[in-house]
């Protein structure tokens, strides 16, 4: 005769971590007479890591104008696997970072840093910023490096107004007023110079 019994373990990130889990079963009875008797039982499971991390980079920026302007980007890494990732680290090759310390996540846990790039006469010849960033980290077994999404922000040209055809008329006009006002007193002031006008300007 036999008794069959059934136990649920929980597995911990711990376990993931460790690799495995070892487990043992102990039985004891009392048989009609005489001692106790025991027995053990022992199991080891292997665990199937699976590190990843991934990395989304954004920017509330839609388009850069003038040398000196600052583009502000989001980057967030995140532990999308099932083992914990240390040294996390986000790097910008075309941005200063912010505060942003290398640190330990754990499975669904996210780094979020700030980075900022200062347009460049270079930029404004090119014609857009395009930018990635990439993120780094250690599992103990697997070194793991990733890269962002490429943002693409584009240059907005200032444009001056046109001075063909359609400006003649308005600068015309202005021209006239301009010149108009200033034969209007001159006569003034002649006017008054010889005793025709009581009052100057």
């Amino acid at each position: 005769v036999s008794t069959t019994c059934t136990a649920t373990y929980t597995v911990t990130v711990a376990d993931m971590n460790n690799g495995s889990i070892a487990n043992t079963a102990k039985a004891t009875g009392t048989p009609p007479s005489g001692p106790a008797v025991t027995d053990t039982s022992s199991t080891t499971i292997t665990a199937t890591a699976s590190p990843e991390i991934t990395i989304v980079k954004s920017t509330a920026a839609t388009s850069y104008t003038t040398v000196g302007q600052k583009i502000t980007y989001t980057i967030t890494a995140t532990n999308s696997g099932n083992v914990t990732i240390t040294g996390v680290t986000i790097v910008d090759p075309n941005a200063t970072m912010g505060t942003c310390t290398p640190t330990t996540l754990a499975p669904g846990q996210s780094l979020r840093c700030d980075a900022v790039h200062t347009v460049t006469q270079a930029d404004i010849d090119a014609g857009t910023i395009i930018n990635t960033a990439k993120v780094s980290g250690d599992t103990g077994d697997l070194s793991i490096v990733r890269a962002s999404n490429a943002v693409t922000v584009p240059r907005i040209e200032l444009s001056l107004p046109e001075t063909g055809s359609d400006m003649k008329l308005p600068l015309t006009w202005a021209a006239c007023l301009v010149a108009a006002g200033l034969i209007f007193r001159l006569a003034t002031r002649r006017r008054h110079a010889f005793g025709f006008g009581t009052a100057g300007i």
